[in-house]
């Protein structure tokens, strides 16, 4: 999966609970992305098109990514 799809998500989930299809779609992510994000339980389906973030520590380690360029941005 590529990164800055990846950081994409990460954005968009700061700011939203609630994850739809065309949410993910307009993110980048086609159904096969879709179904590798939930087989590898980064996602999670609540419902038919709707999905949550189950994965906390990547967010985290996103979190972290962006505090340290701001940082390194600063310095």
């Amino acid at each position: 999966m590529e990164k800055e799809k990846l950081n994409k998500l990460y954005d968009f989930v700061i700011d939203n609970d609630d994850l739809t299809t065309k949410d993910l779609n307009d993110l980048g992510f086609n159904y096969r992305n879709i179904r590798i994000l939930i087989d590898n339980k980064k996602l999670e389906r609540i419902r038919r098109g709707h999905y949550r973030l189950i994965d906390y520590n990547a967010m985290l380690s996103y979190g972290r990514d962006l505090l340290k360029n701001r940082e390194n941005e600063k310095a």
